[in-house]
């Protein structure tokens, strides 16, 4: 049994005449990006770590770990921007090879309004959203995303969550 993590940077392949002018996933978008291709995701490869944990035997599981370097971004579905973390394992057979893979995902409670500056190889774009304590951004790939503080006039209302937020703004 083999065992690797994963980290890919990620960005959005989106046509210029989209950014900035309306939302690439709304029902007035899908027309003009049928017929102009749909945006996809492209990454770049920023870390991959492996290790051999040995036949599974009569047990169903092998504990491991991994030594990350300093420097690698946290794991983040931006917008446009993604730092995508997984764990793959895989084991030869008979014929060919089972794989299995699972997304490294981290859930916060995301409560500091800010502007999130998310930059791949095609465009930066300032987004007004909101962060955990714990989000510091990063880089990797081509890709990197930073934090700004917000505006006055951008702030949220007084005791507004980000979902309320999001749904005054979008009205």
């Amino acid at each position: 049994m083999f065992v690797d993590v994963v980290c890919d940077a990620c960005w959005m392949d989106v046509a210029p005449e989209f950014v900035g002018r309306k939302g690439i996933f709304s029902w007035s978008a899908y027309g003009d990006m049928r017929n102009k291709f749909v945006p996809i995701w492209l990454d770049e490869r920023v870390f991959r770590a492996g290790l051999e944990v040995g036949p599974l035997d009569d047990a169903n599981w092998r504990q491991f770990s991994f030594e990350l370097p300093d420097g690698l971004p946290r794991a983040l579905e931006g917008t446009f921007v993604a730092f995508r973390w997984r764990v793959e394992a895989r084991r030869a057979r008979r014929i060919g090879a089972e794989r299995a893979s699972l997304p490294l995902l981290l859930i916060e409670a995301q409560d500091v309004p800010v502007v999130r500056i998310e930059t791949g190889p095609i465009g930066t774009w300032r987004l007004l959203e909101w962060r955990s304590e714990h989000d510091v951004g990063g880089a990797g790939g081509g890709c990197s995303v930073t934090y700004a503080s917000r505006r006055e006039i951008d702030l949220p209302l007084p005791g507004e969550t980000r979902e309320a937020e999001l749904a005054r703004r979008v009205r």
